[in-house]
């Protein structure tokens, strides 16, 4: 079974502010697994949230984006000022932060496209319960980048988060010498979200895109080798390997470019893939494989004209309800139809494209690649499945 989610609301007294961006830190009580934020807003469209931490202490780091880890994203086309307020970010969009007690972590929550709510107090005020406290810090407005230097609350008036802290209770670290016996509690590991360089299929050579769709197969191939996971229940895996045809881009001839370029593409699309996904679902990573049949192992510099064919890979995974995962047809239908669903829709609406474009502009110079395109059409082909935990066939009955 999984673990139980607590929360810690943060709602001060102080003067309601708009802001783009706010930095705060944690102070945990005992051992706790931060796994997302819930978000006051004031309502609106075009809200593309990005979560960034570091150890510690907020300090003189607040415009430095080497101090920062990227802890993942997540955009939503309109939010309602009386629903869905605060808004919950998905859980499976960003890596789980571990704490242990007396440790404190700083976060570092942006919004390119739209502000949230925050509150001025005076330096000092944190609120808490029996397991953390949140203390006021630094309220930033991402320009050109999301550590521009603008940065308010370095005197005595401080911005606090509005919204909750959202954990579950780790497992605490003995207080005394470990003996030569094993401990019978497991250690709670987190699998962090990376994006691959090495493509899992190579394509052949082409400077145009054709266009052509994927045809999906009737039947996906199965695996069933068990492998490590973090869920506890039998869980499906399913593999989508995806293709979207990307006008006005051109690729950079910077590696550093490439790099920006091919991450912020898989951190949108993954965003946009989870949007619909409930607590048992994930989008565990997005892997981009090619770009007009070039694939990208981190040294390719060849610049790419007018259009492109982007292949990608979306991997998710899904608990089943039974300890045999006896309805993993059931389950496998239902995410794929969610996911392939929702990523044609933000292809024909356009959100697709203003989610990649404002990342791009939160991104500043190295995504400039990224400013003018547009998310022309896009595909998904044959399906692999893996039901981990368990050794028997499986064959769902694609209908995408």
């Amino acid at each position: 079974p999984t673990q139980s989610r607590e929360f810690l609301e943060s709602s001060t007294a102080g003067d309601r502010s708009g802001s783009f961006g706010v930095l705060f830190e944690v102070t945990a009580k005992r051992s706790i697994l931060i796994q997302t934020f819930a978000v006051k807003h004031f309502g609106g469209n075009g809200f593309n949230f990005h979560v960034f931490t570091k150890s510690g202490s907020i300090g003189s780091s607040y415009s430095d984006a080497s101090a920062w880890t990227k802890l993942g994203q997540a955009s939503y086309g309109t939010l309602s000022s009386t629903l869905n307020n605060p808004v919950t970010l998905p859980s499976q969009n960003l890596s789980p932060v571990m704490l242990n007690a007396g440790e404190t972590q700083s976060f570092y929550i942006a919004c390119v496209g739209n502000y949230f709510r925050v509150h001025e107090e005076s330096a000092g005020t944190v609120v808490e319960n029996s397991d953390a406290s949140i203390a006021a810090g630094l309220n930033k407005y991402p320009y050109d980048t999301l550590f521009h230097s603008s940065t308010q609350g370095l005197g005595s008036t401080k911005y606090m988060f509005q919204g909750k802290l959202i954990y579950s209770y780790g497992v605490e670290p003995p207080s005394s010498s470990p003996s030569d016996i094993p401990s019978v509690v497991p250690s709670i590991s987190t699998e962090p979200t990376f994006i691959s360089k090495a493509p899992s299929d190579v394509p052949s050579l082409s400077v145009k895109p054709t266009g052509a769709p994927i045809d999906p197969t009737a039947q996906p191939t199965i695996s069933t080798a068990p492998t490590v996971d973090p869920y506890k229940e039998a869980t499906i895996q399913i593999s989508i390997p995806s293709q979207l045809v990307l006008s006005g881009f051109q690729m950079p001839t910077s590696q550093v470019k490439i790099n920006t370029v091919l991450t912020l593409l898989a951190d949108t699309i993954k965003a946009r893939a989870s949007v619909k996904l409930n607590s048992n679902q994930r989008v565990k990573s997005v892997k981009i494989l090619s770009i007009n049949g070039v694939p990208f192992n981190g040294s390719s510099s060849r610049r790419l004209q007018d259009s492109a064919l982007i292949k990608y890979e979306i991997i998710l995974e899904d608990i089943c309800s039974t300890s045999k995962c006896d309805d993993s047809q059931t389950v496998a239908n239902a995410l794929y139809q969610s996911v392939t669903q929702e990523m044609r829709a933000s292809i024909d609406d356009g959100s697709l494209t203003t989610a990649i474009v404002q990342s791009a502009q939160a991104a500043g110079a190295d995504a400039d690649a990224l400013l003018s395109a547009a998310v022309e059409s896009g595909d998904f082909g044959e399906v692999v499945t893996t039901i981990i935990g368990l050794l028997g066939d499986f064959y769902p009955d694609w209908l995408g």
